[in-house]
């Protein structure tokens, strides 16, 4: 077991291009249906999941966010 998670954690690769292609809903869900699952201090499950598709509230979002980086 030990050898696995040394071997999956050794081949993890960070991506910095993404592709636009719209991502099917479907799976979407499913992902977050998976991260639903992941447990949380005292099991109070504190995230929220906002689906955003307009490519001019990302690019807002993505400013905000970069800014409070900064900060």
């Amino acid at each position: 077991m030990d050898k696995i998670i040394l071997k999956l954690a050794s081949q993890r690769k960070s991506i910095r291009r993404y592709k636009n292609d719209k991502v099917d809903l479907s799976k979407i869900l499913y992902a977050i249906r998976a991260a639903l699952q992941a447990p949380s201090g005292a099991n109070q499950q504190p995230w929220r999941f906002i689906i955003v598709e307009d490519p001019d509230i990302k690019a807002k979002i993505r400013r905000i966010c970069e800014n409070k980086e900064r900060e």
